[in-house]
């Protein structure tokens, strides 16, 4: 059950970002999180997503940088508003910007993944940026600028949308909504 009570927690922090950031994939954002750090438990200095000082807007959210020289917060929220603010105010991710307005998962993720964001690449191309995705929302979804791929494919046998968007995500969404998750996050807060 704490896997359970921590997801629902890591997508209410999601859910914030796709406010702040007017539209990112609540998703997109725990698949990069958990590529980077894991889930909200393991963030080192409540620091999502793996930054590091040089954002003045980041800097400001800020409580110090530890000894791997990334920024620290001191609480998650605080971490997940300097993540949504990094993707708002950095010259490097006017990609991820764009892709916001597309509104699709797949396009997000590319653009993250093509990003300067991991020196790697999430594996070169984002493959563990997309199998993190999987991994989160249990829908496969591909690049849709590999060469291979024709689009969004699903294996979750879900009711697939025209943006390629499987729907619904997964139970956790609705966890979050109904009054359990109310009650959840009360007691995780």
């Amino acid at each position: 059950m704490i896997g359970v009570a921590q997801d629902v927690y890591d997508l209410y922090l999601a859910k914030q970002v796709q406010q702040w950031t007017h539209g990112l994939d609540p998703y997109v954002a725990m698949a990069q999180w958990n590529a980077e750090e894991g889930s909200s438990g393991n963030w080192p200095g409540h620091n999502p997503a793996g930054i590091r000082p040089g954002n003045t807007a980041v800097d400001a959210l800020a409580n110090g940088v530890n000894q791997a020289g990334f920024d620290t917060f001191t609480n998650d929220i605080t971490g997940a508003q300097a993540y949504a603010t990094l993707i708002n105010t950095d010259k490097n991710y006017a990609g991820i910007r764009q892709s916001i307005k597309a509104g699709t998962p797949q396009a997000e993720l590319a653009a993250i993944a093509a990003s300067p964001w991991d020196t790697g690449h999430y594996g070169g191309s984002g493959q563990n940026l997309f199998a993190s995705y999987a991994s989160v929302t249990g829908n496969k979804v591909t690049d849709p600028l590999a060469p291979a791929s024709t689009g969004a494919q699903t294996s979750s046998g879900g009711q697939s949308s025209s943006t390629g968007a499987t729907l619904p995500k997964n139970a956790l969404e609705y966890a979050l909504l109904g009054i359990g998750g109310v009650i959840l996050l009360t007691a995780l807060l």
